[in-house]
């Protein structure tokens, strides 16, 4: 529908999932895995007051209830501290001491309650409270993507900041089946074709058949959508079971057909005839880029930069640039004779440009 769905945070999450000023959905901190509903009531009182402007201004202000280490534990990990500017990784990260940040929190948190609940009042009748040393976070480097991921989708049970899938989002587009791993929930509309899905493996088992006593293997693939389990028997399960590891971003290659087994004849089923690792895909099947661009972009200008951005990499990706007219495409079979490898340096400039669209062929 066009909505934005957004990470827990606690400047804004309410106890549930809400709707926030600028229409989009944030999600609910109750739905975080590890923080309690009487830790979110007090996060939401002080909510009530006004933002918190730091982690510092959080600790102070919460109870133990919102400060404890598996609370703050669970925020982390969900990104619901990421609008203070922290890498998620810095509050895992050691001080020397052989203690986290995260622990290191926690202590400064019980200190403040502890000086504060102690009361005590100077003779200028001001609360002269011990001081409590700020803690300083200690530097990290970030997660990578994958890492994050996965354990962001540990206390929230999918994923929000991004997807796995993410950085081939051109490969799906261009050499997967449209529909994407959804088109198995109707076998019937897909009978007789070859289909490519792309995903990535969440779990696997390997077992052992008991009529033939030799191992096959099942495992659940998932895409943006949808995700489906797959069975392996014999050579087919001994020569993919390496590339079926929780994690492991895959490239499917299988065709609908009637099934060989069973006593229904008009079953139906989809035969893997071949997994290979996502990353190859590109170098694999790319035999084209087709770059378009609209008729009112075109300048010497553009073709200048963009000569220079496709200019970089040589590889055996054919260029072909087309521009669109209202009439149709006119091919520039000057830029025809390039070839390049299309990384994804290239391909993040390439998007820089307006107006333009570029996708991958096999042909």
């Amino acid at each position: 529908m066009g909505i934005a769905v957004l990470g827990p945070d606690v400047n804004e999450s309410k106890l549930l999932f809400s709707v926030n000023e600028k229409g989009q959905i944030r999600f609910g901190l109750a739905a975080v895995k590890g923080v309690g509903e009487s830790a979110v009531h007090s996060i939401i009182e002080e909510q009530k007051k006004g933002r918190f402007t730091g982690l510092i201004d959080y600790l102070r202000r919460v109870d133990a209830r919102a400060s404890n280490k598996k609370t703050i534990e669970s925020l982390v990990l969900s990104g619901a501290f990421d609008g203070f500017g922290l890498q998620r990784s810095a509050f895992f990260a050691g001080d020397g001491k052989n203690e986290t940040y995260i622990e290191t929190l926690v202590r400064f948190a019980s200190a403040l309650r502890e000086t504060k609940n102690s009361a005590q009042v100077s003779l200028f009748g001001d609360e002269s409270a011990v001081a409590v040393v700020e803690p300083v976070a200690p530097k990290a480097e970030p997660w990578d993507a994958m890492t994050q991921l996965n354990r962001e989708k540990e206390v929230v049970g999918m994923y929000i900041s991004g997807h796995p899938l993410d950085d081939f989002e051109l490969d799906i587009r261009s050499f997967g089946s449209k529909g994407g791993l959804q088109l198995l929930e109707d076998l019937q509309a897909c009978k007789n074709r070859d289909l490519r899905f792309a995903g990535v493996v969440n779990t696997s088992t390997e077992k052992i058949a008991r009529s033939s006593n030799k191992p096959f293997g099942t495992f659940v693939l998932e895409d943006y959508e949808s995700s489906q389990e797959f069975v392996l028997f014999g050579e087919d399960y001994l020569k993919h079971k390496h590339l079926l590891y929780p994690g492991a971003k895959v490239f499917v290659f299988g065709k609908v057909q009637p099934r060989k087994f069973g006593n229904d004849p008009n079953a139906l089923e989809f035969k893997i005839n071949r997994i290979d690792p996502l990353f190859e895909i590109r170098d694999r099947l790319a035999r084209y880029l087709d770059v378009h661009i609209p008729v009112n972009k075109v300048s010497t200008e553009l073709v200048d930069k963009l000569f220079t951005v496709l200019d970089n990499e040589k590889g055996k990706t054919q260029l072909r640039v087309n521009v669109i007219t209202d009439e149709g495409t006119l091919v520039l079979p000057s830029l025809q004779v390039r070839k390049l490898m299309l990384t994804a340096e290239i391909q993040s400039q390439l998007e820089q440009f307006e107006g333009l669209k570029y996708e991958l062929h096999e042909s």
